[in-house]
């Protein structure tokens, strides 16, 4: 590669925050400016599945780090245990003497792949998600010399910036793709949530459903009442990453305090499988927030496609009301009926349509509002 070059290194590595396919090259850069054997990127905070990227020369250890050997990893256990604190480090901040000499990690796959000394910089994303990049040296050349380590302390600043911008252009392409077209073509709208239930992206139908009552303010979704936000925020709750509860229901929520006009709304989770390998690296799932306007109009509809589905007209209308989210007795008050008689109704409308409570209703009357209709 020719003589060190801190500018082409710098340059390959902003490249990589643009495309990254590209990374890979800025690492085998990274590792010939600080005169190390390679350089890989690890996710630290990472509970299952781990994928890293790395320099090509570290090909072979970057595949037994990934299969295995990154449940047993001591630097990435040390650098969890220090916090979200970015900065340059290096082994002697994290490595005692005996632990060098003794842990399997050091002792068995370090040595297997004759890596030695190690120097990094962490950096730590918008999402809390501790990202390290660093360079390991070859182990049969001992420890890194005086000019090796100025050079990365010069250069790993532009890469925890480059990584940061990475996550930040891959967070907006994974936003793109789950509010794409298809969410657009919905008569429902989409709210991306990250892993902390703040607000990522607003889908165009969405965005048209929200108002005074109904809104994103400093990047979290409002209610239009006390009562309505403790609710969604209950919803959101149970669709977050590493929740054992179930997810919650569908929630109904006025559009605007005291008003008629009512909106559903749904969580669902977002695993991390959809994306690709810089976003699985830099982001964590978060939560996919469907809104419903259950307009006068929509409801008609479903009556409509309620009859086909072998209900009389009068159980379709019953059915779509309790479906909206209505009690009971706020679809009888709509619907000029009983209690008695909105309870006794739907208990025929249950054995028909082969379901046992309000929220699997709910759920059918979301889903049949949302198809198109047939031309």
């Amino acid at each position: 590669m020719g003589k060190p070059d801190l500018l082409t290194a710098v340059d390959a590595i902003y490249a990589s925050a643009l495309n990254p396919e590209c990374w890979p090259e800025a690492l085998s850069h990274m590792t010939h400016v600080a005169g190390g054997i390679g350089a890989v990127i690890v996710p630290v905070t990472v509970a299952d599945e781990m994928m890293t990227i790395a320099s090509a020369s570290l090909e072979e250890s970057n595949r037994d780090y990934t299969q295995e050997w990154w449940h047993h990893d001591i630097r990435k256990e040390k650098v969890s245990a220090r916090g979200p604190t970015d900065g340059l480090i290096t082994d002697a901040d994290l490595l005692d003497d005996e632990t060098l000499r003794t842990h399997p990690f050091c002792q068995e796959f370090n040595k297997r792949h004759g890596l030695g000394a190690y120097m990094g910089y962490v950096t730590v994303l918008p999402s809390r998600q501790i990202i390290t990049g660093g360079v390991h040296r070859e182990l049969r050349h001992g420890p890194f010399e005086t000019a090796d380590r100025d050079n990365f302390a010069r250069l790993a600043p532009h890469a925890a910036r480059a990584i940061a911008a990475a996550a930040e252009i891959a967070e907006g392409r994974r936003a793109s793709r789950l509010l794409g077209n298809t969410l657009d073509r919905l008569t429902r709208g989409g709210i991306l949530l990250d892993a902390q239930g703040g607000v990522v992206a607003v889908s165009e139908t969405a965005r048209s459903m929200l108002g005074t009552g109904f809104t994103v303010s400093r990047g979290r979704l409002k209610a239009a009442t006390a009562r309505d936000q403790k609710a969604l925020d209950a919803l959101v709750m149970s669709a977050l990453p590493g929740r054992t509860t179930l997810v919650r229901p569908p929630l109904v929520l006025a559009r605007h305090a005291g008003g008629e006009q009512k909106v559903l709304v749904q969580a669902i989770p977002v695993a991390g499988g959809e994306q690709t390998s810089f976003e699985h690296l830099a982001l964590r799932p978060g939560v996919l927030v469907l809104v419903h306007d259950l307009s006068a109009p929509a409801l008609e509809v479903v009556q409509e496609r309620l009859v086909r589905l072998d209900l009389t007209k009068g159980q379709a209308r019953i059915a779509a009301a309790v479906g909206s989210g209505l009690s009971s007795k706020e679809a009888a008050a709509q619907l000029r009926l009983t209690d008695g008689t909105i309870r006794t109704v739907l208990r025929v409308v249950y054995q028909r349509l082969d379901i046992s409570r309000q929220s699997q209703l709910v759920a059918l009357v979301t889903k049949l509002g949302s198809l198109p209709e047939l031309r």
